[in-house]
């Protein structure tokens, strides 16, 4: 059907199908209107026409070189500490070339699978849960409906996982206010033998031009929660546009399969 696949059998049909950019505000009903997908993306539709007998449906995936790393939800203490996400980040995984970074691929970031929503044919919706059985090239993708909305929509009921391209991470975090400064970041694994630190690069705006300064730390190599520093870099008068500012580190060596927090803070 064109540029469309469509599997139709009496219990459901399965429809892929190419997607443009969207308004997480509009499609979502986020308070923080946020924009996605914005190279595009990949919508796959699940339709149950009835009521199905179970709850969860497992899809087999193929990759290739690529880690998936599941998002978390935002707790009170990253919200009061100014983070947000939009909702169909948290829970979702950002896919990432397993040794394919900077240039054109930047951090690396393959593409998005964000959280999926079910619809039944009023308009009720519920969030699904979504679960990917490894970090490194999984084999199978699971959605979990909750059993409440299935007994209770009124059918078909429409499960949308979407597939974005884009490179900019989808959760914002405060680095500063004007009561205080934070240092946020995450932990990778080192995938491959023989590498080097040569440069961290940051996604960040802000009101005026400010100082930044990223870090490389071992996690949990000084004992639990001790994190020796490997790498840092300071950059200052970092533009207040949002932009990709790059900071040049100095080779430092990094060992595989240990796991490097990459974070920054600023002033």
């Amino acid at each position: 059907l064109g540029n469309r696949v469509e599997l139709d059998t009496p219990a459901a049909k399965l429809k892929a199908y190419p997607i443009g950019t969207r308004s997480t505000g509009e499609f979502y009903g986020d308070i923080k209107d946020d924009i996605q997908c914005e190279d595009g993306g990949l919508r796959f539709e699940l339709i149950l026409k009835k009521k199905p007998l179970i709850n969860s449906f497992t899809i087999p995936i193929k990759s290739k070189n690529l880690r998936f790393s599941k998002q978390p939800f935002l707790t009170q203490e990253d919200i009061d500490a100014g983070a947000s996400c939009p909702l169909n980040v948290e829970g979702s995984y950002a896919i990432y070339h397993a040794t394919k970074k900077n240039n054109q691929y930047m951090t690396g970031k393959a593409f998005h699978i964000y959280r999926p929503i079910a619809e039944d044919v009023l308009g009720n919706k519920a969030w699904c849960s979504l679960h990917i059985d490894g970090y490194l090239d999984p084999k199978n993708l699971t959605i979990t409906i909750p059993q409440q909305f299935l007994d209770e929509a009124t059918y078909p009921v429409t499960i949308d996982p979407d597939f974005g391209y884009t490179t900019i991470g989808s959760i914002e975090s405060a680095l500063a206010d004007k009561s205080d400064q934070y240092r946020v970041g995450s932990a990778w694994t080192m995938p491959a033998a023989g590498m080097v630190a040569n440069y961290i690069r940051a996604y960040i705006g802000g009101s005026e031009s400010f100082a930044c300064k990223v870090f490389i730390n071992q996690k949990d190599s000084g004992g639990e929660n001790i994190h020796g520093q490997i790498a840092t870099k300071e950059n200052l008068d970092c533009s207040l546009n949002l932009h990709w500012e790059e900071f040049t580190l100095s080779g430092e060596a990094l060992i595989q399969a240990v796991d490097y927090i990459l974070n920054i803070t600023t002033n």
